[in-house]
């Protein structure tokens, strides 16, 4: 017999009795120190079910938990804290899990490769149901999804692979998706929200392990909790869960574009109908792409309330503000963990100021009684309203249709210059500068 591809796999019994918190009990970690309930909505451990370990372990359908030791199945009862030994299978193992219909499988090795055994828990009766093809070896872990047999696998030592059992004959065995993310030592599933989720283990780019989800349609892995140290995953298959998830980041007042000029602030009215899951808050996001989050973000804030930043934005843009509901991490939003909700956004758009710039004749000027003219070139949108002074005469206040007018007063005879003309105050169909 070669040797087994050994996993410690801890027994899960102490949480299934003992749950004190609905969202733990979906996912089990085997991880350092023994077995631990995980929320994988806020990616935290429970306290500690189980030092025990084995080869490898699987939940019945009573929640009883099996666990492997050498090549017996034992049950665990957990009312009466007894072990009672289900069957034996001809190789060990270091996979196992339980169908729908109880029927435990378990994946084991010896000289003649990888096979696949099956228990009936009620009458302990093993049947050998065959071997993989090629040198396939049981190094991941069984799991069961949309009620077909699946096992994460290596394959010519080296390569994993996301493994097909159709009709739990393991000579029909075939790669389904290679698991690029490397991990695949723990594989579980239950339903969660309502839909059919298998989790993994997986590392990220830096080499941290984490856990994954997997969509069985496209093979594609999704990183939900990173940082988090997996050396087994169970779970009870066809388990279903609510939503561990209450999120909601509530609504505006407002829906459509908000305007202000860049000197001012653009402030939404929260109707604070949010509803925050424990250990969440609320923040409000300022986004230059609401397709894009949380890449788009330009500033998160605590109020509904953001101010034009002229370095990461341009006056005459459409912007976006949302409500954020989820968890922080060292203060800020966590974007990886599933519970977090994003509401509608509204647009926003701040206006530039309009600018006045004079243009006058040096040539000297006669006091003749002849009023003077200057031209004001304008930006902006007009129309245009220019109140400016006049030194030593006064101040006056003009309107303009487009984008240049002239401004015409007449000294008294008796002044002598020399004339400065400032404007104070400038108003276009959008904004105030002063």
């Amino acid at each position: 017999m070669v040797a087994i591809f050994q996993k410690k796999c801890i027994w899960l019994f102490l949480l299934c009795a003992f749950q004190v918190n609905r969202v733990y009990g979906q996912l089990y970690f085997e991880t350092v120190g023994g077995i631990y309930p995980y929320n994988v909505c806020t990616c935290t451990l429970g306290p500690i079910a189980s030092p025990v370990g084995s080869n490898a372990i699987a939940i019945a359908l009573n929640n009883n938990p099996y666990y492997l030791d050498g090549l017996d199945v034992f049950e665990y009862n957990l009312v009466t804290g007894i072990s009672t030994l289900v069957g034996s299978v001809p190789n060990g193992g270091n996979n196992m899990v339980v169908d729908a219909n109880g029927i435990i499988y378990v994946i084991g090795a010896d000289a003649m490769g990888s096979g696949l055994s099956s228990i009936n828990p009620i009458t302990g009766i093993t049947t050998d149901l065959g071997y993989f093809p090629g040198d396939y070896l049981p190094i991941g872990d069984l799991f069961i999804y949309g009620g077909e047999l699946y096992c994460t696998m290596f394959q010519n030592s080296s390569d994993s692979y996301i493994v097909k059992i159709p009709g739990n004959d393991p000579t029909a065995a075939f790669n389904l998706f290679p698991i690029t993310n490397g991990g695949g030592y723990g594989t579980a599933s239950f339903i969660l929200n309502g839909v059919e989720t298998v989790f993994i283990d997986g590392y990220d780019g830096s080499g941290n392990q984490g856990l994954y989800t997997v969509d069985m349609a496209t093979g594609t892995f999704d990183l939900i909790c990173p940082n988090t140290t997996i050396y087994d995953l169970g779970a009870k298959t066809g388990a279903s869960f609510p939503a561990c998830c209450e999120n909601y980041a509530g609504s505006f007042v407002q829906n459509s574009l908000l305007t202000a000029c860049k000197n001012q602030s653009i402030t939404l009215t929260h109707q604070n109908d949010q509803v925050l899951n424990g250990g969440s808050v609320l923040r409000f996001v300022l986004v230059s792409d609401s397709l894009a989050v949380p890449a788009s973000v330009l500033a998160v804030s605590p109020t509904p309330s953001f101010n034009f930043n002229p370095a990461t934005m341009t006056t005459g843009t459409t912007y976006f503000v949302a409500a954020v509901a989820a968890p922080l991490v060292n203060g800020a939003i966590d974007w990886g963990n599933v519970c977090f909700d994003i509401g509608y956004f509204v647009p926003v758009k701040w206006n530039a100021l309009p600018a006045v710039a004079f243009e006058a004749n040096n040539a000297p000027f006669c006091n003749n009684g002849s009023p003077l003219a200057i031209t004001a070139n304008f930006s902006g949108s007009p129309p245009f309203t220019l109140t400016y002074n006049v030194s030593g005469i006064g101040s006056f206040t003009q309107s303009y249709p487009g984008m240049s007018g002239v401004l015409e007063f007449t000294p008294p005879a008796d002044f002598l210059g020399p004339i400065v003309v400032q404007a104070t105050s400038l108003l276009d169909i959008n904004c105030v500068c002063n």
